[in-house]
């Protein structure tokens, strides 16, 4: 009752979990944003004493508000990995919170330390866009409030900077060289195509992960959140529209 009165705060709450007729200790906390205004709600849940369950310590509960077929995880999740991409597992579960049936849900590995470890992924940075985050300071803005820097925790935005003053200053006629230096051009075109075809609208200015293997590398891209892929309300266009494909789009040799 307390985790349902406050489901607009991150409210922890302990609770005993029941998969597979095992039963573990763990809390539970509501996840996202726009599904707290729904009838149905997402969950993380992070299990105590180091238990796993699907070999998971955390894992959200996704409630895939704009997916009624509950499909376009499973089905975007294996186009992204067929093109390289590293992508979450998932598996479907029915959740019941006190005996009451809250339906379907795709169970989400978390993308923190331990997903590059179990798939022995070196990580030096990791950046996890908000909610329309932009890739411009032509109207100054402190990225802190957007980019939420989840490898390592420590305050220090200067790549993302440095990277989002690469788009914004790159000389047209050389953005593979000026801009390929904080961004590997090639992988993120695949992506931005891609999600372009499947007309995953929302992931444009939100919705993806900036991923650096090593210091001095490139970002690369990890997907995240996926049902509204192949969305039938929303249009993409021929090719979902952001700062970084704006200035790649301006290079007067082509692609």
């Amino acid at each position: 009752q307390h985790l349902r009165a406050n489901h607009a705060f991150n409210v922890e709450v302990p609770c005993r979990i029941f998969y597979k007729e095992k039963a573990y200790l763990g809390i539970i906390r509501p996840q996202g944003a726009g599904s707290r205004l729904k009838d149905k709600w997402a969950y993380r849940i992070e299990l105590k004493d180091n238990d796993k369950i699907e070999n998971l310590n955390k894992f959200n509960l996704s409630a895939q508000v704009y997916d009624k077929t509950m499909l376009k995880t499973t089905l975007t999740s294996k186009i992204y990995k067929q093109l390289g991409f590293p992508v979450f597992n998932n598996k479907h579960i029915f959740l019941k919170i006190n005996n009451s049936d809250h339906g379907l849900y795709p169970l989400i590995e978390r993308i923190e330390q331990p997903f590059f470890e179990r798939r022995a992924l070196p990580v030096y940075e990791l950046f996890k866009l908000g909610f329309d985050s932009r890739f411009t300071f032509d109207e100054p803005y402190n990225p802190e409030y957007v980019f939420d820097k989840e490898i390592p925790d420590d305050k220090n935005y200067r790549s993302l900077i440095e990277f989002i003053h690469a788009v914004d200053t790159a000389s047209s006629h050389k953005i593979f060289d000026a801009l390929g230096d904080h961004l590997d051009i090639e992988n993120y075109i695949t992506y931005h195509a891609i999600t372009s075809l499947i007309n995953n609208f929302d992931a444009f200015t939100n919705n993806f992960l900036l991923y650096k293997k090593l210091p001095g590398e490139p970002f690369e891209i990890i997907p995240w959140d996926f049902d509204k892929s192949f969305y039938h309300e929303a249009d993409a266009g021929i090719a979902g529209e952001n700062n970084i494909i704006k200035k790649i789009f301006s290079n007067p040799e082509g692609l």
